[in-house]
């Protein structure tokens, strides 16, 4: 459903930074969840009496994960980190390049980390290692970054991400990158085909980017410090939505302006006429806490970190599912493929950000960790994902969400 046919309000500019606000995420998802514990939800039934149980789950994986409860952030620097050196792998002629190089690897990395499917690999032949998953989609773009294939320049000056090259992307440059044939696919190809050619329309327009390199991201966070030069992660995620408005695949919309990742759910009340909206941004979100762990790693202080919501994906909510704490009402449920923003999956992912919100209260009492040393990123790492992935392999023998998405590379 378009949101420009529901949007009834007289300020758009209003509703859509509404929606971009996590608070207004909260609220929204706050709803939907205390719908379901109600009793009135079509999809799920809630079991109150499991979520001790899966609280007590997720401090073991914590524990077993970091026994020290030294526990970094949920970044998409610990796919690389856990796999490879950065310090090695990204070369550059000084400190403020280098951190160019690695802001593009962050932006263009979660950009593209949609996920991808229980059967692709990538085989790095540097390494001659295998990876599957997260990790496989983070190795196979650094492999990529340093062939120069996102640079205008290409090989005489490889480590660049360049508005032209990205407009022009060819599907077989993404297959190339990703080893993609008939026998070996990956979802979502042209999903995230139409993502890259965005970002070099956005690079190529937006006021943001002078250089028309998705490495001026950096500058245009530094621009936002206070006078004492830190920065609120607020801030970051209102630059990443603002900066990249078109990217994020979205058939809602106020107005000319697509919302990105927001669905549809006939439940949910909001202001400025935004009822039945319900807004996640779950790869923004991601993407911001991959760029405050890369800004805190060069000593800029940020805080705010747990204004931010949870991410509504397939870890995180499968961990519920597994658990036993969501049950599906009808178990065809678990057969059959849902579309993104279908009703249950919204529900679903709704119920991902409100519980998850409640369980990080209670993981932090067992573990006796305030939400600094548990700050909601370090939850998630710990922790939700970490829990969420083991116990899908457990439980299916290709560790596949308990529920399927027909993802098209832009959302999951």
């Amino acid at each position: 459903m378009s949101a420009e046919q529901n949007f009834k309000g007289s300020d758009p500019a209003a509703a859509i930074a509404y929606l971009r606000k996590p608070n207004t995420i909260r609220a929204h998802c706050l709803q939907i969840c205390q719908m379901v514990r109600a009793g009135e939800s079509k999809h799920f039934n809630y079991h109150h009496e499991v979520l001790e149980d899966v609280a007590d789950f997720i401090v073991e994986t914590t524990k077993a994960q970091y026994p020290d409860l030294k526990v970094p952030l949920h970044s998409r620097l610990r796919h690389f980190a856990n796999n490879v050196s950065l310090e090695n792998e990204i070369t550059a002629p000084d400190e403020g390049a280098r951190i160019t190089c690695i802001t593009e690897l962050i932006i263009l990395s979660v950009f593209l980390d949609a996920g991808a499917g229980s059967h692709w690999r990538f085989i790095d032949s540097k390494t001659d290692t295998t990876y599957t998953r997260s990790e496989g989609l983070a190795i196979a773009i650094l492999r990529a970054y340093q062939s120069g294939i996102f640079s205008e320049r290409g090989k005489d000056d490889p480590l660049r991400v360049d508005a032209h090259k990205l407009r022009q992307f060819t599907e077989d440059e993404l297959k190339q990158i990703f080893q993609v044939s008939e026998d070996h696919p990956l979802e979502g190809i042209d999903g995230r085909l139409n993502i890259l050619r965005e970002i070099g329309r956005t690079l190529s327009t937006s006021g943001s980017f002078p250089g028309r390199r998705l490495g001026d991201f950096m500058p245009v966070l530094q621009n936002n410090t206070r006078k004492d030069g830190s920065i609120s992660a607020y801030v970051i995620l209102q630059q990443i939505l603002s900066s990249f408005p078109t990217v994020w695949n979205s058939a809602i919309t106020i107005g000319n302006t697509p919302l990105g990742d927001v669905a549809y759910h006939y439940w949910v009340k909001g202001a400025f006429g935004t009822d039945g909206l319900v807004p996640f941004h779950k790869l923004a979100q991601w993407l911001c806490f991959s760029l405050v762990d890369l800004l805190q790693q060069i000593g800029v202080q940020v805080d705010g970190e747990n204004e931010l919501t949870a991410l509504a994906e397939y870890r995180n909510g499968g961990l519920l599912i597994d658990t036993g704490l969501l049950t599906p009402i009808d178990s065809a449920a678990l057969i059959e493929v849902h579309e993104q923003r279908s009703e249950i999956i919204t529900e679903w992912r709704a119920l991902t950000i409100s519980l998850l919100d409640e369980l990080a209260i209670m993981v932090r009492k067992r573990l006796n960790l305030d939400d600094q040393r548990l700050s909601l990123g370090r939850f998630l790492q710990g922790g939700t994902w970490a829990a969420g992935r083991e116990l899908a392999f457990r439980l299916r023998h290709d560790g596949a969400s308990p529920l399927k998405i027909a993802s098209d590379g832009s959302l999951f």
